[in-house]
């Protein structure tokens, strides 16, 4: 398989390669950019830097829906708390759920989510997932869940401090 923008990853782009790393050596191709992905075919791996992987996501009233995580960290639960990326397949397309501290919070937060799936937030969240067969790591990590709300919210500067491994865990 060839690379791919990201945008155009579908469930049967995931289901035939579970892993897609983002093709930086080759942004400057004309035609392509930095959401460009091609599949990573060593699996299972132990690092999804610049990467995604495809699961399965069980919404708490049982459904499951296709999706992908993105920004997680195999060894660290509570910096994916704050930083994982999900998004899952709705209405043919990419539902990219917005996390406590982005801008779009408002229009693609948990809340947005569940109106468009015409569920309460309740019978959406927690989300879970498993990339335990093509992702290895904490336990917690590759099998674990999204909630509406992190049991903790960090002000900017203490994300910023977590990212560079300067935050001071309570």
């Amino acid at each position: 398989m060839k690379a791919k923008p990201i945008a155009a990853l579908t469930p049967k782009d995931l289901a035939g390669h579970p892993v897609w790393e983002y093709d930086l050596g080759h942004e400057t191709i004309p035609g392509r950019d930095e959401t460009w992905v091609v599949p990573v075919k060593a699996l299972p791996v132990a690092d999804l830097s610049n990467r995604v992987a495809s699961t399965a996501l069980r919404l708490r009233n049982g459904q499951l829906l296709p999706g992908s995580l993105g920004c997680v960290s195999l060894q660290d639960a509570f910096m994916n708390q704050q930083f994982l990326v999900l998004s899952l397949w709705h209405d043919n397309g990419w539902f990219h759920l917005a996390r406590y501290h982005d801008v779009d919070f408002a229009e693609r937060g948990p809340a947005f989510l569940a109106a468009c799936l015409a569920l309460p937030v309740e019978q959406v969240f927690p989300i879970a997932y498993d990339i335990s067969r093509w992702a290895t790591g904490l336990a917690e990590v590759v099998r674990g869940e999204v909630r509406a709300e992190p049991e903790t919210r960090l002000s900017l500067s203490e994300r910023i401090d977590l990212i560079f491994g300067k935050y001071e865990r309570k």
